[in-house]
């Protein structure tokens, strides 16, 4: 027998669990009845969340709005860490950009949250909310999609009904694959390494972007003088990176970054996953929406991926918020059509900021360094980079102004 819910969301990941609290949270959606699924049982997650050792996850400045609208973010402020300053340069040539958030009017240009205190945060918010059903394990094992209802199923036969799908299931969406819906790939042959370092002198709230020659290199400040990194290599680079010995890692990352925060004190444990851009031919079907990762992975080189989601949620809310799901495909389509440019603009600029500072062109790797020297001097330039990095879309939803969604 079908359990019956109004909203299905599959993918109790971060997105999938911000999507939940939100849509509960909306003052009309809050009589919607919600279903979380994920494939692994809470107990798994939690635990993968307390083995991140300290990794962090970078919000921008509307996302942090949003966080506490939702209620959330009294409970992240105490371990976040501000990004007052943004500090860009090329390893071995001249030039180097520095952006302050005094000078835009704006508290900062966002936080760094550890991502184990986010993960648990959002968990333990979803199980206090009513009107959500944890559902997992559950492992979706085919849909069926109707003109109104979609059914979900796994191979013991438990059926789930929802009149609305959301597919928050990660690039390896199994929605999108069993709906038929295309993909369009392209791998960079690069692996990004990720963990944390010590360092001997006081960041100052400042991120670091740093071009090297093996790849991008960010330094973003955490609590204290520590500094959560990734580095982007070349896969076989990333492979050898992570057999290195801490001190003999530590000693390239130095190298790559320099002394600007003095001299390294002691790393992490480090994790490399494989990078690629990845964009769904199709963001909406007949009740059904793919979200975050399962419509669009992107380069993390400026930290958008999340962001972006969480951009998609805020936008969807306030859709889903302003009347029954009667004629919810209409308000799909308007999604989709809404979120269109950002999403566009988005991939557009973290895929050419790849390739512009990975680039082997002579002509390009030499003009690199003055293209950052002159950034300041040509405002709209240094006004899109800050806008990307404060998460400003060109929407007007309540979220991310940091306000509930109004009925």
């Amino acid at each position: 027998m079908a359990s019956h819910y109004d909203i299905a969301v599959v993918g109790g990941g971060l997105v999938g669990s911000s999507l939940a609290i939100a849509l509960a949270s909306s003052l009309t959606s809050s009589s919607y009845k919600i279903v979380l699924i994920d494939s692994q049982p809470l107990a798994d997650i939690q635990l993968k969340a307390d083995s991140l050792d300290g990794r962090s996850i970078a919000l921008a400045l509307s996302s942090k709005k949003m966080l506490y609208a939702l209620g959330l973010w009294d409970n992240l402020q105490e371990h976040a860490t501000a990004i007052k300053k943004i500090h860009i340069s090329d390893q071995g040539r001249f030039g180097a950009t520095r952006l302050d958030s005094t000078r835009y009017a704006v508290e900062s240009f966002g936080y760094l949250v550890p991502a184990d205190h986010l993960i648990n945060t959002l968990n333990n918010q979803v199980d206090s909310l009513d009107n959500v059903t944890r559902l997992q394990p559950y492992k979706v094992s085919a849909i069926e999609n109707h003109s109104n209802h979609v059914i979900l199923k796994q191979n013991d036969g438990e059926t789930v009904q929802a009149t609305l799908l959301i597919a928050a299931d990660g690039a390896n969406s199994f929605i999108r694959k069993a709906l038929g819906i295309g993909l369009e790939e392209k791998q960079y042959q690069q692996s990004a390494i990720v963990g944390s370092v010590e360092c001997e002198q006081a960041h100052n709230n400042t991120a670091y972007e740093r071009f090297t020659e093996e790849g991008p290199l960010a330094l973003l400040p955490r609590e204290g003088n520590r500094c959560g990194f990734i580095w982007m290599n070349p896969t076989e680079a990333a492979e050898n990176h992570l057999t290195l010995s801490d001190q003999a890692f530590k000693d390239k990352l130095q190298q790559a970054f320099g002394f600007r925060l003095g001299h390294f004190q002691s790393v992490s444990k480090r994790f490399a996953y494989p990078l690629a851009l990845l964009m769904s031919h199709q963001r909406v079907q007949q009740r059904v929406v793919l979200i975050g990762n399962a419509a669009q992975t992107l380069h993390p080189i400026a930290g958008q991926g999340l962001n972006l989601a969480l951009r998609d949620i805020a936008e969807l809310v306030e859709l889903l918020n302003e009347n029954d799901l009667q004629n919810v495909d209409e308000k799909l389509d308007i999604y989709a059509d809404k979120r269109h440019p950002d999403i566009e603009k988005t991939i557009r600029f973290t895929d050419r900021l790849n390739f512009l500072f990975n680039t082997d062109y002579p002509v390009l790797k030499q003009s690199r360094g003055l293209g950052l020297a002159m950034l300041g001097a040509i405002p709209v330039l240094e006004e899109r980079i800050v806008k990307q990095n404060l998460g400003e879309s060109g929407s007007n939803v309540s979220l991310l102004r940091g306000h509930m969604i109004n009925p």
